[in-house]
């Protein structure tokens, strides 16, 4: 529901504000009139589905996500592997990350360009689930809000610079002085903005599509996840095996590791492919069926396994690790 609310917006956003008011020659003001009121409705249209989409969000927040996730892992572990229509749900981050670039624009067509920097820096914040596509094209909006900011403060300079060589007046000198001194000003905020937009420019070349990425999977078998008779377990295997499924590309690399005190790779950094494929989602397989024989000890030490996925990646990773 959530996601056709933003699916709604996306293409009122796009198509329905985009009315041209050049049908007819012979009432301009009438039709005027009429695209104004058109448009006022679609403006409320869209504040409204924004509220409503935040409300649903809040509701998927307040609700009991085990049982949600639950549930769902159940949907998928019934459904056969040859089922291509499975709807794959898309997580709550990407949705808010959508909905974040989606009131950027609408903010931007408002002319609140402040507002909409707010919101697309937003979108453009990485996590750990995110759309690579939404965080460039956020870049790429940031960029073009401060090129207009940055040509709006050189026509300024441009028109100190006019009033400053034509100013006969007899206090022009202290008058000169004062505007010399804005001229500066204003320079200094061009020159950072250009490099602001420079740095923007080198960004958006990390989140290019084409660019493979590098995925490893940590899976917690300390003694607390073989509670409930190993649902914990199974049901961590089975999410990794969704991501390998529907978020992983035969570009990418993905890797498995379990850890409690020390880490256990059960899958290094490997291409997918057809035959790595098999290979990965029958070991995860095993993992399922073979947990029960697993000598569960004591409790987990996170920081220490993240540190040293971190130091193998860099290793093995074409991919700059921040």
């Amino acid at each position: 529901m959530a996601e056709s609310i933003l699916e709604y917006n996306e293409f009122l956003i796009k198509y329905k504000l985009k009315v041209s008011s050049s049908n007819n020659n012979n009432d301009l003001v009438t039709i005027s009139e009429d695209i104004k009121h058109e448009k006022l409705i679609i403006f409320d249209l869209i504040v409204k589905n924004f509220e409503e989409f935040d409300k649903k969000l809040e509701n998927l927040k307040a609700s009991n996500s085990a049982e949600y996730f639950k549930n769902y892992l159940e949907i998928l572990k019934n459904n056969k592997k040859e089922n291509f229509d499975l709807i794959i749900e898309t997580p709550s981050m990407i949705l808010c990350q959508r909905c974040n670039y989606l009131k950027g624009k609408f903010s931007r067509y408002c002319g609140h360009n402040v507002k909409a920097l707010d919101f697309f820096f937003k979108s453009r914040e990485t996590q750990i689930i995110c759309d690579a596509s939404i965080i460039k094209k956020s870049i790429n909006q940031i960029i073009k809000i401060m090129r207009e900011i940055n040509d709006e403060i050189e026509n300024n300079i441009q028109q100190l610079e006019y009033l400053n060589k034509t100013d006969k007046n007899e206090m022009r000198s202290s008058r000169s002085n004062q505007t010399r001194a804005k001229i500066d000003q204003n320079k200094k905020i061009s020159d950072t903005i250009i490099k602001y937009i420079e740095n923007m420019e080198k960004e958006v070349d990390q989140f290019n599509l084409s660019q493979p990425k590098d995925l490893i999977v940590l899976i917690d078998f300390s003694e607390t996840m073989s509670s409930c008779e190993g649902k914990k377990i199974k049901n961590a295997i089975k999410t990794s095996q969704n991501i390998l499924d529907n978020y992983i590309t035969q570009e990418d690399k993905f890797g498995l590791f379990l850890y409690t005190k020390s880490l256990n790779p059960i899958v290094s950094l490997t291409n997918k492919n057809m035959k790595t494929y098999n290979y990965i989602k029958d070991l995860m397989e095993e993992l399922i069926i073979d947990y029960v024989d697993h000598e569960f000890k004591g409790k987990t030490n996170l920081i220490n396994s993240l540190e040293l996925i971190h130091e193998y990646l860099k290793k093995k990773s074409k991919i700059i690790i921040i």
